[in-house]
């Protein structure tokens, strides 16, 4: 089976008011990246988790402890999975960094970056796989 086209990486489905919960949430936060987690099932998103960035940082993310636990234990009872993180970059790329690909602790789970260094923002999410990412595409929903 060819990885790169399987069922799994086929997208990720989001509602208009999951879509705008992550961008107010990454515009409450535009001096930081701001990050959180999206729990659902393939390949529909249910719930979207802002978590705070415990670093503070423009430029890179840790999500906070206790609240990504909060999270995770909340998708695991709730019969979900944790279908993606997602992060700012408020300088671009548009796409993950090196950092992130260095960082990137979750394989199989997408990576949602939204990207502020243009006149509008842009979500776009990516899959690595074999040591590169593929882009997976984000549909949102009415």
């Amino acid at each position: 089976m060819d990885p790169v086209n399987s069922p799994e990486n086929t997208g990720l489905f989001l509602t208009r008011e999951q879509y705008e919960t992550i961008l107010l949430d990454v515009w409450l936060h535009k001096e930081e990246e701001a990050c959180g987690l999206v729990g659902g099932v393939l390949p529909s998103a249910i719930k979207i988790y802002p978590v705070a960035n415990a670093l503070h940082s423009p430029t890179r993310f840790r999500m906070d402890a206790h609240e990504q636990v909060r999270a995770l234990m909340d998708i695991e009872q709730n019969g979900w999975e944790l279908l993606a993180i997602y992060h700012s970059h408020l300088q671009g790329p548009g796409e993950p960094s090196e950092t992130d690909k260095n960082e990137f602790a979750y394989p199989g789970v997408i990576y949602l970056i939204v990207d502020l260094s243009k006149s509008k923002q842009t979500l776009r999410g990516f899959k690595l796989l074999y040591s590169s990412w593929i882009e997976i595409p984000i549909n949102i929903k009415d």
